[in-house]
């Protein structure tokens, strides 16, 4: 009965194909998810910095107002071969100033170089300030496709004048 059943199967898939049908054996690509937490970031110069950075599950903010930018990363771990399509920043920026905004990036390096490059960037410059929460879209993906044997890959945050209206909510990385 089995050898039955398998030939049967056997011949319904040779029909198939001798007749012009088609099974969709191709991998589909599927649509996943990385988000950033704002408690993922350090700030770039952690001796300088340290006691002037406030952060939580909620928020990540400079918590003085110095004289000059301050940065903060976070590394990004995606598989072997992903392809980022799209980078969506979740921000507060109620500082009216233009030096008051925030820069965002995600970044690839490599370590055999030190080379750096930006896959996606997007700033707050041009946006009106504002208390409520608020998202923006990389304009676009420059070479989006994930090569773990070669690079390294963080998200980069600059907050200007480092003043605690700039607040980094978090981060989602669409990738496939």
């Amino acid at each position: 009965m089995r050898k039955s059943l398998r030939i049967t199967g056997l011949l319904a898939l040779l029909a198939l194909v001798v007749l012009g049908g088609s099974l969709n054996l191709a991998a589909q690509a599927t649509t996943k998810y990385y988000s950033i937490p704002p408690n993922a970031l350090k700030p770039a110069n952690w001796d300088a910095d340290q006691k002037m950075w406030t952060s939580s599950e909620k928020v990540f903010n400079y918590s003085t107002s110095v004289g000059y930018p301050l940065e903060a990363n976070a590394p990004i771990y995606l598989p072997q071969d992903a392809v980022i399509k799209k980078v969506t920043f979740y921000f507060t920026d109620n500082n009216p100033a233009s030096t008051g905004k925030i820069d965002f990036s995600v970044n690839r390096q490599k370590p055999a170089t030190g080379s750096l490059s930006s896959i996606a960037t997007a700033t707050t410059g041009a946006l009106a300030a504002s208390a409520s929460r608020k998202s923006i879209d990389a304009a676009k993906i420059v070479n989006g496709k994930i090569d773990n044997l070669n690079n390294t890959y963080s998200i980069n945050v600059k907050f200007g004048l480092g003043t605690p209206l700039l607040q980094f909510h978090g981060a989602v990385i669409v990738y496939e």
